[in-house]
């Protein structure tokens, strides 16, 4: 900004220069030469300080929806270290959890689900925030219906881990290996309406901008620290 600045100054003095010394440029286009450079000067400074701030540079567009630098850097600090680090020297898996978590909460507007209203006595809700209630409802909303297990499945898990289930008799085990293979099902069918989602909406990335953003990684980062 300081050679902007400059450059104005140094065009401005030779205008007065010009003039001074009775040169054929007359004193109405040097007026108007002199309005257009500082016409100029506050473009470039409008630029400067206004598109180039972070709330303005936009990362990625979500179904319209800005995700900008600034709110990427907010959401980024609430990751704790070594995570929080990684994906400042990686950000697009963290990008990504993002554009998923905008991809949900339009999803949630779609079908109507309005955030909890809180009380001063109701400290469950006061532990999730205003968007954690929203992907919650519809995830319960999506998924009324936990999947089924059947016996075969149940069977065959038992006869593939046994071993790791220090051979306790499949009856004593069969609750707990219901229990994940249903949870199994639950996040892959999560997975699937996720990827959905992403499949049908118009998702953005600026990479370019992604790839500035990117910290550089420190030089005590060897691969065995890693």
């Amino acid at each position: 900004m300081f050679f902007i600045y400059k450059e104005f100054e140094f065009s401005h003095q030779k205008l007065i220069e010009i003039a001074s010394k009775g040169g054929k440029m007359k004193r109405k286009t040097i007026f108007f030469v002199s309005i257009g450079a500082g016409l100029l000067v506050v473009a470039l400074l409008l630029y400067f300080f206004h598109f180039q701030s972070p709330s303005r540079q936009v990362l990625a567009q979500v179904n319209g929806e800005k995700i900008t630098v600034e709110e990427f850097r907010q959401e980024i600090s609430k990751v704790e270290d070594p995570l929080g680090q990684m994906y400042r020297e990686e950000p697009q898996p963290f990008l990504e959890e993002i554009i998923v978590k905008k991809l949900l909460l339009q999803e949630a507007k779609k079908e109507g689900i309005s955030p909890a209203v809180k009380t001063y006595k109701d400290k469950e809700k006061d532990a999730q925030s205003s968007e954690e209630f929203l992907i919650s409802e519809l995830m319960k909303k999506k998924f009324s219906t936990p999947p089924s297990v059947t016996k075969e499945e149940i069977n065959n898990f038992y006869a593939m881990f046994k071993t790791q289930m220090g051979g306790k008799p499949l009856d004593q085990v069969s609750p707990a290996i219901e229990q994940l293979i249903r949870e199994g099902k639950q996040q892959e069918q999560v997975r699937a309406y996720v990827g959905e989602l992403r499949s049908k909406g118009k998702i953005e990335i600026d990479q370019i901008r992604l790839q500035k953003i990117a910290a550089k990684p420190p030089e005590s980062n060897t691969e065995e620290e890693f």
